[in-house]
């Protein structure tokens, strides 16, 4: 199986000798992940809980950087030096994850390599087997439903309905996607669903269009909280209709009760 390339969800030091991820084939194997920031800094000492969802944050970044999402996600390993609280981190890969969920293995050890960490995780991945759509696809080529929700993470009905009637709008409409939403941008991909799901529930879109950005959204790595405060603060001044629209699509797709305050 021919090793691609290493997968990297932002500068990766010369110095290390191993990859944060892997590319061989159509699998993806991410390396043991600690909540350790950018900064070199612990994040949640202390707290398994908070490093296993920064964790998964991080696991994210990398997921998308393949093309990928947690639906990709076939097996996770997670070492752990305490079973304290380690029953809360179940709740933690609900925020991530959807049945079916991927195998898992835990394994308690007596320390890990970095002073602090409590837990660290590795995962597998099977990339999607159509690559994504870019805006070098050639003039006229037919995009398929299939290759739009690789590179939007999600799928509408009007999509598919749109691409068999109108070919030539499928993929202007992919290009257009790829230049304003899914392609390189200094904004990470959970920023970007948090803005696209104000922006649809300001302008009052049909529900399940903006609950296919919570669905995202959450995949990405973004908790049922912020979405709902991103709502509140952005939302919620420009009206009853907008707001509500919001908040229904986050209750669905969240699957909790709106704040009493908000209904």
């Amino acid at each position: 199986m021919a090793i691609s390339e290493m997968i990297s969800a932002g500068p990766w030091p010369d110095r290390y000798t191993f990859s944060p991820a892997l590319r061989a084939g159509n699998a993806l194997f991410i390396a043991g992940t600690t909540a350790v920031d950018d900064a070199g800094q612990l994040v949640g000492r202390g707290d398994i809980v908070a490093q296993t969802r920064y964790i998964y944050q991080k696991l994210a970044r990398l997921l998308a950087a393949a093309g990928a999402g947690f639906e990709h996600v076939t097996q996770t390993t997670e070492y752990i030096t305490t079973t304290e609280n380690y029953r809360r981190t179940a709740d933690v890969r609900r925020e991530f994850f959807r049945p079916p969920y991927p195998t898992a293995t835990g394994v308690i050890v007596a320390g890990l390599l970095r002073e602090g960490a409590l837990i660290e995780i590795s995962a597998v991945a099977v990339l999607p087997a159509t690559p994504p759509v870019t805006s070098a696809t050639p003039r006229g080529a037919s995009v398929q439903p299939d290759e739009m929700r690789h590179q939007r993470g999600y799928e509408l009905e009007m999509h598919r309905i749109m691409a068999a009637a109108e070919p030539e709008w499928s993929q202007k409409y992919a290009a257009f996607i790829q230049a304003t939403y899914t392609g390189p941008r200094l904004l990470d991909r959970k920023t970007k669903e948090l803005l696209q799901i104000v922006v649809e529930a300001a302008l009052r879109a049909d529900v399940d269009q903006i609950r296919a950005h919570v669905r995202v959204a959450l995949r990405e790595g973004a908790t049922p909280r912020e979405i709902l405060e991103a709502l509140e603060a952005v939302v919620m001044p420009m009206g009853g209709l907008a707001f509500r629209r919001g908040l229904q699509a986050w209750a669905a797709e969240t699957g909790f009760t709106p704040p009493e305050g908000d209904r």
